[in-house]
């Protein structure tokens, strides 16, 4: 799977139990941007739950690259 550098740094975060809001802050992004980018590494890794999600990427080399 091929998550852009922004996708691995907000995948990171969410996994650090940041919520959306909070990442939107520290990324100086748009609140909504920060719910699309979360759509799109779901869709990427094939998941629908934050629980999930660590448990695919857990200690993932995708989290890594950035």
């Amino acid at each position: 799977m091929n998550l852009t550098p922004i996708e691995s740094k907000v995948a990171r975060l969410l996994m650090s139990g940041m919520k959306n809001s909070m990442i939107a802050n520290e990324l100086n992004r748009d609140r909504s941007t920060i719910c699309t980018i979360k759509a799109n590494i779901f869709r990427k890794t094939n998941v629908s739950t934050l629980n999930d999600l660590m448990l695919v990427l857990g200690d993932s080399q995708v989290l890594n690259e950035t």
